[in-house]
């Protein structure tokens, strides 16, 4: 499976309510540890098909309340279980182990 690129917030929303297991990938192609992360996500994207995962461009679609990117969250049955900040790929596989 590939990274969902999200649209909107209620893009967002909809997937975080309609999947049994998400990671959102908040981040910025002005950010150069957000573009190193792309291809991790990319490949776990497609290692793990229980999980969706989705990226959010925080440059075209404002985000409230994020302290920096790469921020990834893990959501579970619509609940925000998890949240690995900046681009610690060991965190990150830890945060997928979590969910799957």
């Amino acid at each position: 499976m590939s990274v969902v690129e999200v649209k909107s917030l209620s893009h967002h929303n909809e997937i975080v309510s309609n999947q049994p297991s998400a990671i959102i990938f908040f981040g910025s192609k002005r950010c150069g540890y957000c573009e190193k992360m792309k291809p991790v996500v990319s490949d776990m994207a497609k290692n793990n098909r229980k999980i969706t995962f989705a990226h959010v461009e925080t440059s075209e679609i404002p985000v409230d309340n994020l302290e920096a990117v790469p921020i990834f969250v893990g959501y579970k049955n619509n609940q925000a279980v998890d949240v690995v900040r900046g681009a610690d790929i060991k965190k990150l596989q830890q945060l997928v182990g979590n969910l799957v």
